[in-house]
């Protein structure tokens, strides 16, 4: 905008097309100088959000025994950590033993943590996780539980140290709830429980 004026004024001869130019080259200087300006706020306050999302993505665990080990992942890219016991115990078949891990967490921020069964309890021993998934929420400073629930014929012995969950942190979505008198309709409308066959 600027510089056409300043073209129409050195066109019209209302300043000398010497001035006007140099006026308009000036300003186009100016121009370009606040574009790199911008620029390089954008850029910074990409590199703000981006340390803010690695400070968000740290998990801070609090040793609670000599036992206790640090949530560690198996392998590079798992989505579940692995969680170790800290006492020894013989869960008896059909029975159920909560187990101690040791250690209390601190969630970064919007995030929960599921406990799951690990496929190979489950599989070799028939040992599996008794409320799962389990949840931890956000808030919770206690010491992390598992219960884990003997399905197999033989007695499942858990000695201290024995990875015996996973621990998945996932973000969480807090929702506003309304009462409403009806809901938008759908093609499967109230079907389930078997409905769409066996």
């Amino acid at each position: 905008m600027i510089v056409e004026i300043l073209q129409r004024m050195t066109e019209e001869k209302v300043v000398p097309p010497s001035l006007g130019d140099q006026l308009t080259n000036a300003w186009r200087q100016q121009e370009e100088l606040i574009r790199q300006q911008q620029e390089s706020i954008e850029l910074l306050k990409e590199l703000l959000r981006q340390e803010g999302k690695l400070e968000n993505k740290i998990l801070k665990v609090k040793f609670l025994s000599e036992k206790a080990q640090l949530p560690r992942y198996a392998h590079q890219g798992d989505s579940g950590l692995d969680l170790f016991s800290t006492s020894e115990t013989v869960i008896q078949p059909g029975e159920s033993a909560l187990l101690p891990t040791g250690i209390s967490i601190q969630l970064p921020p919007e995030t929960e943590a599921q406990i799951r069964p690990r496929s190979g309890l489950a599989l070799k021993h028939q040992v599996t996780i008794l409320n799962t998934p389990g949840t931890i929420d956000q808030g919770y400073r206690g010491e992390i539980g598992v219960i884990l629930i003997n399905h197999g014929k033989l007695p499942f012995r858990v000695e201290v140290g024995m990875k015996i969950a996973q621990m998945v942190i996932t973000t969480i979505l807090s929702v506003e709830i309304k009462n409403v008198e009806e809901l938008d309709e759908t093609h499967r409308g109230k079907g389930g429980f078997g409905s769409t066959g066996i």
